[in-house]
């Protein structure tokens, strides 16, 4: 639905209404209904936080395809530095209060949304041209953005409520050390190659990537283990002898997702929105079966790392085989 020209991101004017709209709109109702139940958050902060963070999202994507990856980075990530750097020295110079905390986070939004917005401004072009589709993409999409939260974030709520806090909690620290990095990663590589797809599908250079991206990934894990190890329980509390097959899934769930961040940015620059409504189906179809056979055999987190591995890896598989 994009196009880039002139250094430039050129958008249809329909579909520039409709981020328009749904950019503006969300914030402003999400606002209202937080600063209804929470007395202590202000409508009008919260409006100002939300407008900024999309504004950041789209300066963020419209600078990413014209391959300015490091201003794109700033509008990514930047903030999150600022806040940090400063509400430490909040945290040592200035008692701690919820009103303070949401100025000043509202503040640095306030800036970053600004220098956003004049990157848009300076960054896009809008055409005439109407897309056609466009509802079935906002829809395609939406379902496969709530269907990757889900999966990135919903086994954390099923062993949790199945397991007990108890064995969420080690769960959380094992995913901790031996997933987050890769999954990190995974989201770099999904950044940066979403572009270079869009100019077209080199299968020999697919392969490499793929190759490179194994192998990168391979290395993460054994220098990870390899750190575990010189540790020897001084600040990583991690036995790895006792919990092998966790570590030895979560590592190869890590390096899947990794190689699943590059047939993502693909299936961005290549999909038609009835391929995405049909992979949202396969995955629902996998859920469909991998849930009540979970349920049957007992629920492990092992189990549930394994039925992670099986809906990323049969998710890659179906977008190499689309589109490679």
């Amino acid at each position: 639905m994009s196009k880039i020209e002139a250094e430039k991101t050129v958008i249809s004017k329909d579909v520039f209404i409709s981020i328009l709209v749904s950019g503006v709109v969300a914030p402003i109702v999400i606002s209202y209904y937080f600063s209804l139940r929470y007395e202590s958050l202000h409508f009008i902060f919260l409006t100002i936080s939300g407008l900024s963070i999309n504004s950041m999202i789209l300066a963020y994507n419209t600078l990413r395809l014209n391959k300015n990856f490091l201003k794109s980075q700033l509008f990514h990530n930047g903030y999150k530095v600022v806040f940090l750097l400063t509400f430490v020295m909040l945290y040592f110079f200035i008692a701690f209060q919820v009103d303070y905390i949401v100025l000043v986070a509202t503040a640095i939004l306030f800036v970053f949304g600004i220098f956003a917005i004049s990157n848009i401004y300076q960054n896009i072009s809008i055409s005439q041209e109407r897309t056609s589709s466009l509802l079935n993409y906002f829809f395609s999409f939406s379902i496969n953005m709530a269907l990757l939260t889900a999966l990135s974030y919903g086994e954390r709520i099923l062993i949790a409520n199945e397991l007990g806090e108890e064995v969420f909690g080690n769960y959380f620290y094992y995913s901790t050390i031996f997933l987050f990095p890769l999954t990190l990663l995974q989201y770099y590589v999904g950044f940066k190659e979403l572009v270079y797809f869009k100019e077209g599908v080199n299968k020999k250079l697919l392969h490499s990537k793929l190759l490179k991206i194994f192998v990168g990934g391979a290395l993460i894990v054994a220098v990870v283990i390899l750190l575990v190890k010189i540790d020897g329980g001084t600040f990583l509390t991690i036995d790895i002898k006792t919990n092998l097959t966790l570590v030895i899934l979560l590592s190869a769930l890590g390096i899947i997702k990794l190689v699943y961040g590059l047939f993502s940015a693909l299936m961005g620059a290549k999909a038609k929105y009835q391929d995405i409504y049909l992979i949202n189906i396969f995955t629902f179809i996998l859920l469909a079966i991998l849930l009540p056979l979970l349920f049957l055999l007992g629920i492990t987190v092992n189990l549930v790392v394994l039925g992670l591995i099986i809906i990323f890896a049969a998710r890659g598989a179906f977008i190499y085989l689309k589109y490679a």
